[in-house]
């Protein structure tokens, strides 16, 4: 039987190997979790909404569990997300004006960074605040209407005030898209003029076999590296169904997982070739059994097969073109 080899090891020169997990997941792929990847982030556990659900009320259990995890086997964490317009609890909001917002903004932080901090690597300080429907820069969520303009801006400058080492990360998707790319680099000329208070770009990568532009994607990595941040990739997985395909049907053919393959053996030559300024690479999930995608963009498509093991917790033909280089 081939040996099969360890990703956190094969690209420990390069940056960290990733991967999205919950506690269950913990549980069922340990072994697997423990001797592939180098890096963790919990897939929802960390966010406002189940962590924080009411003001006086934390939910630690489960976060806890994933930093243990990652502590009791020497891997690195990270902490997504603190500012998202979803999956944060109402209360939040309701009559809040902007001081209100910002500081029970500041009372999470301080929370979540006096817990975790000791564990976790690099923060998603903010996820997700740029507009990709219309010509506006930043969503227009509550936390924009109520905190204005400046939102991502006070969220990493409050960040850097309460934790003046932590390693902060602006998180978006769709991040090789012109339009969006340009959006995104206006806010980190923001953070910059604010007295650089991002380290890294986090760079979703939630992308497909069919609409991947590689010549995009070399061209993100230069123009968000320019900007003096590092790259994180954060949430990578490449799903077998085009972006504009909403059926269901059995995309994991013969052909489609070949072509998954190539590409991702084309996309980890590049990320290779950028190591000196990406620091991390997470697939936001460990086996194909637990994706997201799933579900997503329509229920029922256990046919999607995004990820490097498949539902056995074995790897599949994509692996052996990331780990054999």
């Amino acid at each position: 039987m081939k040996t099969i080899p360890a990703l956190k090891e094969r690209y420990q020169p390069y940056f960290d190997i990733g991967a999205a997990v919950t506690p269950a997941v913990l549980i069922q792929r340990g072994e697997l979790v423990r001797t592939q990847f180098s890096s963790l982030t919990a897939e929802n556990q960390m966010k406002p909404e189940p962590i924080h659900p009411q003001p006086e009320q934390w939910r630690f259990a489960d976060a806890d569990a994933i930093a243990a995890f990652a502590r009791d086997n020497g891997l690195h964490l990270r902490g997504h997300t603190l500012v998202w317009h979803a999956q944060t609890p109402r209360w939040f909001f309701d009559g809040a004006d902007r001081d209100t917002l910002l500081s029970r903004v500041r009372g999470h932080m301080q929370t979540m960074f006096s817990r975790y901090a000791k564990d976790v690597i690099a923060w998603d300080v903010v996820n997700e605040a740029v507009e990709d429907k219309t010509s506006a820069v930043l969503r227009d969520s509550l936390y924009h209407q109520i905190i204005g303009d400046d939102l991502v801006v006070q969220s990493f400058a409050m960040a850097r005030q309460l934790l003046p080492d932590g390693y902060f990360v602006y998180n978006d998707y769709n991040e090789l898209v012109p339009e969006k790319r340009t959006k995104i680099l206006t806010v980190l000329d923001a953070l910059n003029s604010a007295g650089h208070l991002a380290d890294a770009v986090g760079m979703q990568c939630h992308w497909n076999i069919r609409d991947l532009d590689l010549d995009e994607l070399r061209r993100s990595l230069d123009l968000y590296a320019a900007k003096g941040v590092h790259i994180q990739i954060t949430e990578l997985d490449l799903s077998l169904y085009g972006s504009e395909d909403k059926t269901v049907h059995d995309a994991a053919t013969p052909e489609n997982l070949a072509l998954q393959a190539e590409l991702y053996g084309r996309i980890f030559a590049i990320f290779r070739q950028y190591h000196e300024v990406i620091d991390s690479v997470t697939f936001w999930g460990v086996t194909d059994e637990e994706s997201w995608l799933k579900n997503f963009p329509v229920p029922g498509r256990g046919y999607n097969k995004p990820l490097l093991f498949g539902a056995d917790g074995q790897p599949k033909e994509c692996f052996w073109h990331v780990a054999e280089f």
